[in-house]
């Protein structure tokens, strides 16, 4: 059922690439660090840390996680924990006063959080000679990986179904009401593009609010049916990458390109999210051998830079 996704696209010459880029992105990531450690008390806020990254909240969080080694929540909670201990060393604060001085509510809280990250809870830990830290990641660039082809897609309309909760869970139900519902016009509008939206990030949105969404692009547009509606699909420039392998190991793939690929090259993202085309269906094909061709969107800087060449387009 799946399709080629250059279908309906316009295919575009990979561009040339400048390492400069990463001194960029890292300058970025570091003008967050400064602000979180500034504001240790206050609510995290995704909307404020992604405008002084200069990133869209879409994106923000895997450019994050990718320059740090860490999601932005474990960052923080680290942060907030060590900024903790120190104050409990070298203070005489109370410990209900350093828990809400480095963003917690409640004392209990606190003291659950600090036992699990140094062993020993606040109050043992302040009389204490050990010098016992959090484990920090070992930030390593992730491994190289190359555009299979650059596309300029145009807008679309989409049937979908959307569901919340965690994205194992959500995912799979959301294509299932999805199939069920239009499995007779997939077969007659044959072949129908299958398209995959993960809106948040786990590491930040409690995992009962996580938003995906499963979409069917098909030749025509499809009316609502029951719980299917219809969306539009960002049309612009994106940057495809191919993953081989089970979805659950999407992350991994999302990390080389937000890690290595991005601060390398000479590309701004766009307020647009990333999205998945899936080539086949994991009931058909073994999760080793799936394909999925991520899609990142770009700014249009670029278009004029190499050759175009239109592939049979969609109405």
């Amino acid at each position: 059922m799946g399709v080629d996704a250059s279908e309906g696209d316009v295919i575009l010459t990979t561009v040339s690439l400048r390492s400069s880029t990463r001194d960029d992105y890292q300058r970025r990531i570091d003008r967050v660090r400064a602000h979180l450690e500034e504001q240790l008390s206050e609510p995290l806020n995704l909307q404020e840390l992604a405008s002084v990254a200069c990133l869209s909240p879409c994106h923000f969080h895997r450019v994050f996680r990718a320059m740090t080694g860490e999601g932005l929540g474990e960052h923080l909670r680290r942060v907030r924990l060590e900024r903790a201990a120190l104050l409990l060393r070298h203070s005489s604060s109370e410990i209900s006063e350093v828990a809400l001085l480095v963003g917690y509510e409640s004392p209990a809280a606190f003291t659950r959080a600090f036992e699990r990250s140094f062993g020993s809870p606040p109050s043992v830990w302040r009389t204490s000679e050990r010098t016992a830290s959090i484990q920090k990641p070992n930030v390593s660039k992730p491994a190289w990986i190359e555009p299979l082809r650059f596309v300029k897609r145009k807008p679309v309309r989409v049937s979908f179904v959307r569901r919340t909760g965690p994205y194992a869970e959500s995912a799979p139900e959301a294509w299932q009401v999805l199939m069920r519902t239009l499995a007779w016009r997939v077969w007659l509008h044959f072949p129908a593009e299958m398209i995959g939206i993960c809106h948040d990030d786990p590491d930040i949105t409690a995992a009962e609010h996580l938003r995906y969404d499963a979409c069917l692009r098909f030749r025509r547009s499809v009316a609502p049916q029951g719980e299917v509606e219809e969306r539009w699909l960002q049309g612009g420039r994106y940057a495809v990458f191919l993953h081989r392998g089970p979805h659950v190991d999407l992350p991994l793939t999302y990390e080389r390109i937000y890690g290595a690929w991005l601060p390398e090259g000479n590309e701004r993202l766009t307020e647009s999210p990333a999205f998945e085309v899936y080539l086949d269906r994991p009931g058909n094909v073994l999760p080793e051998k799936l394909r999925t061709l991520v899609h990142v969107p770009l700014h249009e800087e670029n278009v004029g830079q190499g050759s175009l060449v239109l592939d049979k387009p969609w109405g």
